[in-house]
């Protein structure tokens, strides 16, 4: 995710092309260099699983600058964003003790932070001045 001084933050599209140039061209020598069989039946399906474990991460690493830019998309305008940390609470957790993204009391949703608590992310329109 980009930061550019004090605008909303963007998606790195750069580095989702990246990982998957990576994977085709991984999957590329699989296919040239190893000869028909399960090793390289074996070794497709690691790179595979590789390339959608890196796209994941992708993902969590930027899922607030692609709220954002959902947000801006379906509004048309340049979206107001508040993030507030938040008091973790037990419910908020999933069986496996992992947050998803929870509904806080006022209906809006929040994110699981790095430090334990939760941000809770208010995205609106801005206010002509």
């Amino acid at each position: 995710m980009e930061e550019r001084g004090g605008a909303d933050p963007k998606p790195t599209w750069w580095q989702l092309y990246s990982i998957v140039g990576l994977g085709l061209g991984l999957l590329g020598v699989v296919e040239v260099g190893v000869a028909p069989g399960a090793v390289r039946e074996g070794l497709d399906l690691l790179v595979t699983l590789l390339l959608f474990t890196l796209m994941l991460g992708w993902i969590h690493v930027n899922r607030l600058a692609l709220t954002l830019s959902d947000e801006r998309a379906r509004s048309g305008a340049a979206p107001r964003v508040e993030v507030h940390s938040i008091p973790r609470q037990s419910s908020s957790e999933g069986t496996d003790g992992i947050s998803r993204f929870v509904e806080v009391s006022d209906g809006r949703r929040a994110l699981p932070g790095t430090d334990g608590r939760l941000l809770r992310v208010d995205v609106g329109t801005r206010e002509a001045v």
